[in-house]
């Protein structure tokens, strides 16, 4: 028997067969495009992507050729994002994701007529745009024939399992990103249900990720190129689902993707909803591993920083990379020498985001002199990166999170010397997890728990990731950084009306 994970995300979709042991049997993976009618819209074409999801699944059952038949599916899926449909589940608008940023006056009334403290206090959630109740509001006040024919908003978890002929779920993770559920009662908020004038029946019903949805009907098990009785579980948001998928499943851990984007997700044992975690705009909200819970802190230029260098200023290093078939930032973690760098860099390029989440910031280079090499750049670049990451780990510990063990995943897992960088940086132990597809591991392990695959989670976990380099942290190279990251604290609130003014 085999098990078949998906993950849908904001610009791609992959599905990814795995075998009992997590060995990958099949995979394919596909993208598809960020619409932007006008100023301020990321919309999806939810039909477009269904069908991309349906490509990948029939392509990775046709790469894994004749191994274990599939029987059970499970899905990660992109948080906030909304579409509302009609009563047959048909897409009536295209779907708004994370960063549509047209609901902002919606989060301003919200702020005005609720409060922030109030919504924070119910939800687990600091209120921001992107959140599902603002999209659902600015829908509601710019299309309010869309709202009269609208028989529910659902998200591409709920959306997925109507496309395969059964019912709408979604699981409390990805409904603790909507800003409707109460995080104390697991049920959706009346009270915000009410000052919103939505009504229930516009939400999916809500069930426990792990939860087994039901068989694949026949048709569509034929349609999608699956075997017959195949069993559908539901999953959960993409960034729980990929906590568990490396391992991150406990108190004091975790996960650091290292991507376009760099996020930390980490796993708490009960709510915290202080002050200082509101003030620093982390949420709280709950996991797809029963009876815990999860807050993220990121940086949206991690490996997009990068690739500005590499686009701008890294044409030798770039020429090298490919001259040796390696990765262009071994070349550059090799040329940037173990020393912290007299400089430092604002690694804002793509706006700030925890936590300040200022869409107004810019990103700047500091301490340039005429004798500044190329060198001090290059590990200024991994040393700001790093700075901003224990500047989240710093604040979310007097917000009353405690982290002492990084899981890395994403691009420097396998990386030693950067593993290592990063640990007398943050201070932790930083484990790299030399996995693609974590997400879809964690659907997955969560479908074998439901299927009776795994005894548990626990045994999932133990039977399908295993770990790399482990680094920990050196007293000596611990200090050489302190100066440096207490200076870089300063760097923003120091800037930040300059970069508004630019």
């Amino acid at each position: 028997m085999s098990i078949l994970g998906l993950e849908i995300g904001t610009t791609g979709c992959s599905a990814v067969i795995f075998a009992r042991n997590g060995e990958i049997l099949g995979r394919a993976q596909r993208t598809y495009p960020l619409l932007h009618p006008e100023s301020g819209a990321m919309e999806l074409d939810s039909d477009f992507v269904l069908a991309r999801v349906r490509e990948t699944v029939i392509s990775a059952v046709d790469s894994a050729g004749d191994h274990d038949p599939i029987t059970t599916l499970c899905a990660a899926v992109q948080g906030e994002t909304v579409v509302p449909v009609d009563a047959m589940g048909h897409p009536l608008a295209p779907a708004l994701t994370t960063f549509d940023s047209r609901p902002t006056p919606q989060a301003e009334i919200l702020a005005r007529d609720i409060g922030r403290e109030r919504l924070f206090g119910i939800t687990g959630l600091p209120l921001h745009p992107m959140s599902t109740l603002c999209k659902i509001l600015w829908w509601k006040q710019r299309r309010p024939d869309l709202l009269a024919h609208t028989f529910q908003f659902l998200g591409f978890d709920a959306l997925l399992l109507r496309a395969l002929g059964l019912p709408a779920l979604t699981d409390f993770s990805m409904a603790g990103r909507t800003m409707l559920l109460d995080l104390h009662t697991r049920s959706w908020s009346t009270s915000l249900l009410e000052i919103a004038g939505l009504d229930f029946e516009l939400l999916p019903r809500l069930a426990a990720a792990g939860t087994r949805v039901g068989k694949l009907p026949p048709a569509m098990a034929r349609r999608w190129h699956l075997p017959p009785e195949v069993t559908v579980v539901l999953g959960g948001h993409d960034q729980a689902c990929a906590v568990l998928g490396c391992g991150a499943s406990e108190p004091g851990m975790a996960m650091n993707a290292m991507g376009e984007v760099e996020s930390l997700a980490a796993t708490l044992e009960m709510p915290v909803l202080t002050p200082a975690m509101l003030d620093n705009h982390y949420a709280c909200y709950p996991h797809v591993i029963p009876n815990r819970y999860l807050t993220l802190a990121y940086n949206f230029a991690g490996g997009s920083l990068l690739r500005w260098f590499r686009d701008t200023l890294g044409e030798a290093e770039r020429s090298e990379a490919e001259e040796r078939g390696l990765p262009f930032t071994d070349i550059l973690l090799a040329k940037a020498g173990r020393e912290p760098s007299p400089i430092l860099i604002l690694p804002y390029f793509a706006t700030a985001g925890t936590p300040w989440m200022d869409p107004h910031a810019r990103g700047a280079i500091i301490g340039l002199t005429v004798t500044t090499p190329k060198a001090h750049i290059v590990k200024a670049l991994f040393d700001s990166l790093a700075y901003d990451l224990r500047l989240n780990l710093e604040r979310l510990a007097e917000a009353g999170v405690d982290i002492h063990t990084l899981r890395v995943i994403g691009s420097g897992a396998q990386s030693a010397t950067w593993l290592t960088l990063k640990a007398n940086i943050l201070d932790r132990v930083v484990v790299g997890v030399p996995i693609t597809d974590a997400p879809a591991l964690g659907a997955a392990q969560l479908a074998g728990m439901a299927t009776g695959i795994y005894r548990d989670l626990e045994e999932a976990v133990a039977l399908t990731i295993c770990v790399g380099h482990r680094a920990e942290a050196t007293p000596a190279e611990v200090a050489r950084y302190t100066h440096p990251f207490r200076i870089y604290q300063q760097l923003y609130p120091a800037l930040r009306e300059v970069l508004h003014e630019l």
